[in-house]
């Protein structure tokens, strides 16, 4: 009985030596954001694994303390599409650069004067640094990134225009009536 107390335990001892717990490697994302006209992206917010972090004024992320292994990486910036990819982590760091698409939008409409209700070729129409001119109609097209922007309408012949715009639709119809 003796001899068996002592063989169970000897047998205990060597399962409890030999079961070492294994240390899961661990590693990091690292790269840029950019946007797809290749310009960097601050402010993006990165997920991936319940890691998360925001990209800086450069467009560059580091998401740390992720295990070696298949991962989902998740960015959202307002404005730009969605962007989501598989990860797959199996080095300290993992370089990689990343490029979103924006969400554009259709502008258009009519500049006409306000009396006649005709239209007024080439009035100049621009957003941000953006701009177009309407053509014989009043009729003007402008394809443009969603987003806030602060719209002048100009002729010679007519006061000037100023205001603010919200563009969060995939078209967007503006019409001017100048008097």
């Amino acid at each position: 009985m003796k001899t068996n107390i002592i063989l169970i335990t000897l047998i205990i001892l060597i399962f409890v030596s030999c079961d070492k717990t294994t240390e899961q490697k661990m590693g990091s994302l690292d790269g840029y954001v950019y946007s797809s006209l290749g310009e960097p992206i601050s402010g993006a917010s990165l997920s991936c694994s319940g890691e998360n972090t925001t990209s800086n004024n450069n467009g560059h992320y580091r998401l740390n303390n992720l295990t070696y292994g298949n991962h989902i990486l998740s960015v959202q910036k307002e404005n730009y599409y969605l962007y989501e990819r598989n990860v797959d982590i199996n080095s300290e760091i993992e370089n990689i650069n990343i490029e979103i698409e924006p969400i554009i939008t259709h502008l258009h409409g009519f500049i006409k004067d306000y009396d006649t209700n005709i239209g007024i070729d080439s009035a100049i129409i621009v957003l941000g640094e953006n701009e177009t001119f309407s053509n014989s109609d009043g009729s003007y097209n402008l394809i443009i990134f969603q987003g806030y922007y602060n719209v002048e309408i100009s002729h010679e012949e007519y006061h000037p225009y100023s205001g603010d715009i919200e563009l969060n639709t995939n078209s967007f119809e503006l019409n001017y009536l100048y008097n």
